[in-house]
């Protein structure tokens, strides 16, 4: 899920341009913590993972993201300077564990007295675990609830949680007939609300039916 939002500030004079005011980057991340979830004590801190920098021609200035400007008001060019103009965060979190961490990037520019535009956005990204590897990321089949067409997400439960990999088709899945119509290793997703049949023919050699199919269950 996304959420947008756009509001528009009026700058009148220097008191609105000042280091306490919402125009400051850092009042979007430093000394912000998020939960878990509602029943933990475990705590995300929100990074700052990039920051952009114009001027007041619209020019790409750098700036130093671990000691972002602050906004100051210039006497001479009447501009407010070093103001948030976008903030977008992105929350990245698994269904068996709660959040799992938070970043954001922001763009900063330089405006005239006037009114200005600051625009915010929030995106959740589910994040697969493969490996026991975080940073594999997939976007969930809807939330809440699934969407029509998209993939039955399935996983192994591992202990108290169930982890997921990133890759789709070793979600909910059946076997696919190849050209021959003999089961082949691809496989035919599952997606919600979407009614499939398939069948193959499986050849079983005498040595695994001997062995007492082990492999067959797995398959």
């Amino acid at each position: 899920n996304e959420l947008n939002q756009e509001c528009i500030r009026y700058i009148s004079d220097d008191s609105i341009c000042s280091s306490s005011s919402p125009l400051n980057s850092q009042i979007y991340y430093q000394n912000i913590t998020l939960l878990s979830s509602p029943s933990s004590d475990i705590k995300i801190p929100i990074t700052i993972q990039t920051l952009t920098c114009y001027n007041l021609i619209g020019q790409q200035v750098s700036c130093d993201i671990e000691d972002p400007p602050e906004p100051y008001f210039d006497d001479v060019k009447m501009s407010c300077d070093n103001i948030v103009l976008i903030v977008d965060y992105t929350i990245f979190h698994n269904t068996s564990q709660g959040l799992l961490s938070a970043h954001v990037n922001i763009i900063t520019g330089s405006v005239t007295i006037g009114p200005v535009v600051q625009s915010f956005s929030v995106e959740f990204k589910f994040v697969g675990v493969v490996d026991n590897v975080t940073n594999n990321i997939v976007k969930r089949s809807g939330n809440p609830g699934y969407i029509d067409g998209q993939p039955v997400i399935a996983g192994v439960l591992t202990g108290d949680r169930i982890e997921v990999e990133v890759n789709s088709g070793r979600w909910l899945s059946l076997l696919k007939p190849n050209t021959m119509g003999e089961c082949s290793n691809q496989r035919e997703v599952v997606n919600f609300k979407d009614k499939i049949h398939t069948s193959c023919i499986l050849r079983v050699p005498m040595l695994e039916i001997m062995s007492g199919c082990s492999t067959l269950g797995k398959i």
